[in-house]
């Protein structure tokens, strides 16, 4: 017997020993640039910012009203028009499906975070379709809430508009333009500066209120005045119906800001079942809030009802409400704004707005504060009514890129991310997944079909 055989080569089997080591550690350096290249990512998120102090922890109570808040936005003033065009059972049907749809996608994407520790929506999307998904996130998200800020801004200078005028202000300064202009640059830019979704909190909490101040107004002003003579009520409109679903989704969304608000949740409140409880809150009071504003609005002014339900109310009498519009909109314009600017960022210089140096920071979100501006103050100058104008870019922004954020793309991370089980235990939710993923589809291309037909 060889000296290598039997009680074996000491020498020999070290040799083996760092022969089959080899490929361990090889696979422990490839890890480690894994990791490396894995907390590189993972400081995308706000928690991980060099900012993260400054960020506060919110309660889950304080976050549903964040979550409400950055919701409903002012796509509220435009329900009681949706209704007009889409009927009362056609707005009943639509919102049911919009709030099924919404809830079950904001738990498909939280899961999915979950699941890897990632909870950053685009970074999501990187992980499941690698950075054709990333981008794709980004530029939907910025998509959508670019014109959700075009359409806040619309409202904030068609309301302000007609206060000034009824106060008797008849100069060039209170025409439509100067006044968004002054109102964005002593009220919205300097609350856009904030960096992290978190700070807006308490901001949200005014906006809610003062937007229940509005709806109170409808509710219960609203009999006030007389039913237009042209008084038919419309029960179902299926061609209105569908053009009006791109207001109801926008109205409703809330995968944008989704992981926004849970990272700057406490840290009990961030699971599945909790975080279930908080969305389900949110989602149903929103949708709740908007159907009980679109139907009492539409029935008390039916054809005459505006795209923008406050513009109904001229008496002088209801100013303080009109005020308490432009005020909810001034407090909630900033968060849509940091979810916006959080991707821009990304898609633009590749860096973390968070963690953005001072002074870019501030060049960067006022150039977007300016260009918002410039794009409203060319609407206005089109000729288009503040409404029309509402409810055209509400349709189009919700019908397109509400689908694509909102069902289309969560549902795709869910079923990329959770393949069936071999028992089966999943193949219901991937069921639903799936049929929300070609709804979504369907959606977006008949409500932009449709809005584009009623502009032609």
């Amino acid at each position: 017997m060889s000296e290598t055989e039997g009680t074996g080569n000491p020498m020999r089997a070290t040799m083996d020993i760092e022969r089959s080591s080899e490929p361990e550690r090889t696979a422990s350096r490839l890890m480690s640039e894994s990791d490396q290249e894995r907390e590189s990512r993972m400081s995308k998120m706000s928690r991980h910012s060099t900012f993260a102090p400054l960020m506060p922890t919110n309660s889950k109570y304080l976050t549903t009203f964040m979550l409400l808040n950055y919701m409903i936005g002012a796509g509220i003033l435009n329900q009681p028009y949706v209704v007009k065009e889409s009927g009362i059972l056609g707005a009943f049907g639509g919102f049911a499906l919009a709030t099924y749809m919404t809830w079950k996608t904001v738990n498909f994407i939280t899961d999915a975070g979950l699941k890897v520790d990632i909870y950053d929506y685009s970074e999501l999307a990187l992980h499941a379709f690698g950075t054709t998904g990333e981008k794709t996130i980004d530029f939907s998200i910025t998509l959508s809430l670019f014109g959700a800020l075009i359409s806040y801004l619309i409202v904030i200078g068609g309301v302000l508009t007609s206060l000034l005028s009824s106060w008797g202000c008849t100069s060039e300064i209170c025409s439509s333009n100067i006044v968004i202009i002054i109102a964005v640059c002593v009220f919205v830019a300097p609350l856009c500066l904030f960096r992290h979704f978190g700070h807006l909190a308490i901001l949200s909490v005014f906006s809610v209120g003062a937007i229940w101040t509005v709806m109170f107004l409808v509710l219960f002003a609203g009999p006030s005045y007389q039913v237009p003579t042209d008084g038919n009520i419309t029960i179902f409109n299926p061609a209105g119906t569908l053009r009006s679903l791109g207001s109801m989704i926008f109205a409703l969304s809330i995968c944008t800001g989704n992981f926004q608000a849970f990272v700057s949740t406490d840290k009990k409140s961030q699971n599945s079942k909790d975080w279930g409880t908080v969305t389900a809150s949110a989602i149903g009071f929103g949708s709740t809030m908007c159907l009980g504003m679109g139907t009492a609005g539409y029935l008390y002014f039916r054809q005459d009802t505006d795209g923008v339900i406050i513009n109904n109310f001229t008496a002088p009498a209801f100013d303080f409400f009109k005020v308490m519009i432009v005020m909810h909109l001034i407090c909630y314009l900033p968060a849509a704004f940091v979810v916006m600017r959080y991707s821009v960022v990304k898609l633009t210089l590749g860096q973390i707005s968070e963690k953005l140096p001072l002074a870019l920071h501030t060049f960067v979100s006022l150039g977007l504060v300016a260009i918002i501006t410039f794009v409203v103050i060319i609407l206005q100058s089109s000729g288009l009514s503040s409404g029309s104008a509402f409810s055209l870019v509400l349709d189009l922004t919700g019908g397109v890129a509400g689908s694509l954020t909102s069902f289309i793309l969560p549902s795709a991370i869910y079923l990329k991310m959770f393949p069936e089980e071999a028992d089966g235990s999943n193949r219901f939710r991937r069921t639903e997944a799936q049929a929300i993923f070609y709804i979504g589809i369907i959606l977006m291309i008949t409500i932009l079909f449709m809005s584009v037909h009623s502009v032609v």
